[in-house]
């Protein structure tokens, strides 16, 4: 996965549309601030008071950076632990590997061995 070839020339436009939403408390793009929850859960270290923008889930980004990138793609799911299963059966298996005769975990939350 890449960057497209227009991120750089974009990067500075990009980062002064966001800063306009920030400073008007009102994100035309992705509606951030809207929900109950984009405030519920968002808290400044520094208190309520150091928050001088009308939302506080959007703060203006500085003109210079510097700026980090991170792309977030589709990915399969991992296990997050759970009972062991057997992979071809999907029975849950005890602990010295045998298997736990009907009973299936065919959840997400489920590890292979």
């Amino acid at each position: 996965m890449y960057l497209q070839d227009t991120f750089d020339s974009q990067l500075e436009q990009t980062v002064e549309r966001f800063n306009g939403f920030a400073e008007s408390g009102q994100d035309d793009d992705f509606q951030r601030g809207v929900a109950l929850a984009d405030s519920q859960w968002t808290v400044s270290p520094l208190g309520d008071a150091a928050n001088k923008h009308p939302s506080v889930s959007m703060h203006p980004l500085s003109s210079e950076g510097p700026y980090y990138c991170l792309i977030i793609a589709p990915s399969i799911i991992d296990t997050k632990g759970g009972p062991a299963i057997d992979p071809e059966t999907a029975q849950v298996l005890k602990n010295d590997g045998t298997l736990i005769e009907a009973l299936e975990n065919l959840t997400c939350r489920r590890a292979m061995y």
